[in-house]
């Protein structure tokens, strides 16, 4: 990986380290003889059936539009570099250590997050061009379309789960309806974003970002982050 990434990036590598690991992405820091941080961000595979591509486009069109996340460099589609599609952004140091704990956050902080995730769902998507694979003509039709998203990837397993395929039903009957769409980060807390001195640095882990109901987001954030 190491010869690979030096091609890639055209000059020596002096780190190249794992920081992340989750079910859809590997991440590495890279460092270059220049001095130059960055990370490298890899497809893994695996059954959520997301694509760098789309994620890449967010990023860069969040960055423009001046949100908190970090600046994307390059997407390279060809899996023979790396074996799998990445792509390179900025590193963004929040000086913070395994030790402190990645989803240890004080009151400062956390207050911090809600209000930039409150920002994310205020931004006019639309103005700003972030572009979906996904995006609804209707804004009821949003959480229906991510309902069915799910149940198309848990139905491809080899054996039927009718508890899932209940929840589905239970869902689509109990969604709300929506009168505009807005950005989802769809895997919002502590843990996915950097910060430092009670400030929100950047907020990553972007692949499931789709467009829908933000309760979705503080939902989860409550329930399995909060």
């Amino acid at each position: 990986m190491r010869e690979a990434l030096e091609r890639y990036l055209g000059e020596p590598i002096t780190e190249l380290a794992r920081i992340g690991t989750g079910h859809s992405r590997a991440m590495y820091r890279v460092t270059t003889t220049s001095g130059d941080r960055v990370v490298v961000r890899i497809e893994q595979g695996g059954v959520f059936g997301t694509t760098s591509a789309e994620e890449f486009g967010v990023m860069q069109a969040l960055h423009r539009a001046g949100f908190p996340v970090a600046r994307v460099r390059g997407y390279e589609r060809d899996p023979s570099v790396l074996g799998q599609p990445f792509f390179v952004m900025d590193y963004i140091d929040g000086g913070r250590t395994p030790e402190d704990g990645e989803r240890a956050v004080d009151a400062t902080t956390a207050a911090a997050f809600v209000r930039t995730l409150h920002q994310l769902h205020q931004l006019d998507w639309e103005a700003a061009q972030v572009r979906f694979a996904v995006e609804p003509a209707d804004p009821d039709e949003a959480t229906h379309r991510q309902i069915d998203r799910w149940a198309g990837i848990a139905a491809a397993e080899p054996r039927p789960s009718p508890l899932l395929e209940e929840a589905a039903a239970w869902l689509h009957r109990c969604a709300p309806p929506l009168d505009r769409l807005s950005i989802v980060h769809s895997d919002a807390g502590p843990g996915n974003f950097v910060h430092t001195a009670g400030q929100v640095l950047a907020v990553t882990d972007w692949e499931f970002a789709h467009l829908g109901d933000p309760a979705e987001d503080w939902a989860y954030c409550a329930v399995m982050r909060g």
